[in-house]
């Protein structure tokens, strides 16, 4: 899988969370709700994060790997002090205390955004990759996602029990994602797929409506790291027109501004009269703003993150 593969691969995320956070909640379908409810994006991103960084690591030592996790959370910073200070002032925003913004912004806590609670975890797991990809390198591929698995369920399960639910502790919860996207680095599972199934494109979208119609009627967790390992490769091996290549490419390089803007907005987007297409309208509109805004924000703050390459 190519780096061009992976941004691509994000774009589809950064829709699938959209969707996912639009609908999850939503009153007028239950097929829509459930389907939303069913494709939780963040293990694709995990995932697409285990794949690129067992790629680094087997080139040499990346040094940049925790300016990467500042740069994130500076994408965090920046939403999170623009939003609640234009809250502030146009919609009665109720007043934090330090520790409330402390805990917040340190991604100790998410409640004021929470699709935020995934930068803590997600950079733990970042800052532990040499530690980890060094594992999957040396070590069979049964051990460390055996372990991994493991570890996954049981924190499904104690989260369940409302336990160890704090974001500080979700990076066990993403490690098993993180460590499969190793694992198809490793071993070119990609590659492998793209292979017997290339010019097979009638065989492909069988194959994603089959994979997405099973998960579905099979909606549990304990699946869905594998789910998304299918829908990469399915999705990087089919033929895609030039428009939404590009697209999907464009969606993906701006998707941690678009992540961290969306659930500002979506409410927005919540329309109370019955339209024609009323779900989908909702959606595109959202995921217009969210891209124009990141593009915005990204232009803005350039200036910034040309210290932190």
């Amino acid at each position: 899988m190519t780096k061009e593969d992976s941004k691509l691969m994000q774009g589809v995320a950064i829709l699938i969370m959209i969707f996912f956070h639009q609908f999850g909640s939503y009153s007028g379908s239950d097929t829509l709700r459930h389907l939303a409810l069913a494709n939780n994006p963040v293990p694709l991103y995990t995932l697409l994060s285990g794949y690129g960084f067992y790629k680094v690591h087997m080139r040499g030592h990346d040094r940049h790997y925790a300016t990467r996790c500042l740069r994130l959370y500076l994408v965090m910073w920046i939403t999170l002090t623009v939003f609640i200070t234009a809250e502030s002032i146009f919609c009665d925003y109720p007043k934090l205390t330090a520790l409330q913004l402390f805990m917040n912004y340190t991604g100790v806590q998410s409640y004021i955004y929470i699709p935020a609670w995934f930068v803590l975890p997600y950079c733990l797991l970042a800052l532990a990759y040499p530690v980890l990809m060094r594992w999957a390198a040396r070590r069979p591929w049964y051990e460390w996602l055996g372990i991994s698995y493991a570890i996954y369920l049981i924190m499904t399960q104690l989260t369940h029990l409302m336990l160890f639910q704090q974001n500080y502790f979700q990076e066990f919860y993403l490690l098993f994602s993180y460590m499969l996207g190793a694992a198809m680095a490793k071993y070119d599972v990609v590659e492998k797929f793209r292979e017997r199934l290339d010019n097979k494109t009638v065989l492909l979208w069988l194959l994603l409506a089959g994979i997405i119609t099973i998960r579905y009627f099979v909606s549990t967790g304990a699946v869905i790291a594998f789910y998304y390992a299918a829908i990469t490769i399915l999705v990087t091996t089919m033929h895609k027109n030039a428009v939404i290549k590009k697209a999907l490419t464009e969606l993906g390089t701006m998707c941690v501004w678009m992540w961290m803007i969306h659930g500002w907005i979506n409410t927005f987007f919540m329309f109370e009269t019955d339209m024609p297409f009323k779900p989908l309208i909702e959606f595109i509109l959202v995921t217009a703003v969210s891209w124009i805004l990141a593009r915005i924000f990204s232009f803005a703050t350039r200036p910034l993150f040309k210290f932190f390459k």
